[in-house]
């Protein structure tokens, strides 16, 4: 595991806050909430904010430095496009990107930023 604190993944659908914390939570070793969703046991924080351009949604989870998370940003993003059944984007502690589909192993991939979001740089 890195030593990284914090994960930032991508969506290009909307999907519900509380689903995207269901996701999360069913698959860290620990509990993440939101500002809306609070949970009493949780460690960790999720922020997820809404884009004009590319991805539709950008979440970025956070905890203390002293948890170490039982899943890579890449091993969680392919996991949530199983979840989620769609691509993932996700970037990793040392400023990779990765992308994920459903059922596929994620891919090392560039990214563009735009002024209202991201995209895959082709």
């Amino acid at each position: 595991m890195t030593d990284e604190n914090n994960i930032q993944f991508f969506l290009p659908i909307a999907i519900p806050e509380a689903q995207i914390l269901d996701g999360i939570n069913s698959l860290l070793d620990f509990k993440v909430e939101t500002m809306d969703c609070r949970i009493s046991d949780s460690v960790g924080f999720l922020q997820v904010t809404e884009y004009s351009e590319g991805f539709k949604l950008g979440c970025l989870i956070s905890w203390p430095e002293h948890i170490e998370p039982n899943l890579s940003a890449p091993e969680l993003s392919e996991l949530l496009a199983k979840e989620f059944d769609c691509e993932i984007l996700c970037e990793s502690g040392d400023d990779s990107w990765y992308f994920s589909k459903p059922n596929h192993k994620p891919l090392r991939v560039a990214i563009k930023e735009l002024n209202g979001g991201i995209i895959l740089d082709s």
